[in-house]
């Protein structure tokens, strides 16, 4: 995962290869598998905003066998300014959380525009 800055108010397209340890694509195309994209802002503890793979107005696939495709951030979505600590996770909702794996971190700073409406 990069860091990345998000204008509050546009539409953002975030790219995204999901791939396990060895670098091979995670399939999403079978079972009830899931990623989310959770968003923790500085100091807390508890996710403020997530963003889920198996939300076609969160996320659109390009490819879902080989995990591959685009978290959307709307120019409609509500978010409040600030540093975020972004954390995907792949998961069974199905399954204990013992089967949660972590894919990666960033920081993600959503901001207002700088000069007003775009």
């Amino acid at each position: 995962m990069l860091d990345r800055t998000i204008v509050i108010g546009t539409t953002t397209h975030i790219p995204m290869t999901f791939v396990d340890a060895s670098g091979y694509g995670l399939d999403h195309s079978t079972g009830s598998r899931v990623t989310k994209l959770r968003l923790t802002l500085t100091g807390a503890t508890v996710p403020a905003y997530t963003l889920e793979t198996t939300d076609s107005g969160e996320f659109t696939w390009t490819s879902q066998t080989e995990g591959v495709g685009t978290w959307l951030f709307e120019s409609d979505d509500v978010f409040v300014a600030g540093t975020y600590k972004a954390s995907c996770i792949y998961y069974d909702p199905s399954a204990t959380p013992d089967d949660v794996l972590p894919l990666g971190e960033a920081t993600y700073i959503l901001r207002h525009p700088e000069t007003g409406p775009l």
